[in-house]
């Protein structure tokens, strides 16, 4: 929810994604980095273009609640009344388990002012302690579930989302399926190509053959 008071002049670009400027007043601000999904953004401030003032996200609370709700339930996903604070709460937790932050951290990077919001929205398991506390005792890292990481074009080098398929900058194929999706394409095109090589030919000759 915070992101729908971004505006025009709250972010920018690096070649590690975009920055957002998440402020609660003019002397309080936070940055809130944005890697995964970095393209997607690009490409949405590209087509709406705001200006500095303008929002970057133009519709309210209640309307981006009712397509994530929509988004839930096409990826078949139970109904949940706070979609917004799920996807905020599941982010937090897999923060907090992977040791992504200290505690402290965590603080500043999700705008909490009191360490009792950990609590609150992250959640760690008995099953996490148990983990970690055998790992301890053997020597090794306790089991971690590795969060989807962003894929990065092998041609230009951007971004892209865990499940993209394709550069969003440059259409390269980014997994083993894509590029046997391009070939074919690559393979499609140029047998049309030579089809309308011969039937150029064909059309030639036989204009020839009627002046004769």
């Amino acid at each position: 929810g915070e992101s729908l008071v971004v505006r025009g002049r709250d972010g920018g670009f690096d070649e590690r994604g975009a920055r957002l400027y998440i402020r609660r007043s003019k002397s309080e601000e936070r940055v809130v980095r944005v890697v995964q999904y970095a393209g997607l953004l690009a490409a949405w401030i590209q087509a709406r273009r705001p200006n500095p003032d303008e929002r970057v996200f133009p519709f309210d609370y209640n309307t981006y609640r009712r397509r994530l709700r929509e988004a839930l339930r096409l990826a078949g996903l139970p109904h949940v009344r706070r979609p917004f604070h799920i996807l905020r709460h599941t982010r937090a937790t897999e923060l907090l388990k992977g040791r992504v932050f200290t505690e402290k951290e965590m603080m500043l990077w999700f705008g909490w002012r009191t360490r009792s919001m950990i609590d609150v929205y992250a959640k760690v398991t008995m099953q996490d302690v148990e983990e970690a506390y055998l790992a301890a005792l053997k020597g090794a890292e306790p089991r971690r579930e590795e969060p989807p990481r962003p894929r990065s074009c092998p041609r230009c080098g951007a971004l892209n989302p865990p499940e993209a398929n394709f550069c969003y900058r440059c259409a390269a194929p980014l997994t083993p399926e894509a590029q046997r999706q391009a070939l074919a394409r690559e393979a499609e095109i140029a047998e049309l190509k030579a089809a309308v090589a011969q039937l150029q030919e064909l059309v030639q000759r036989l204009l020839g053959q009627k002046k004769a």
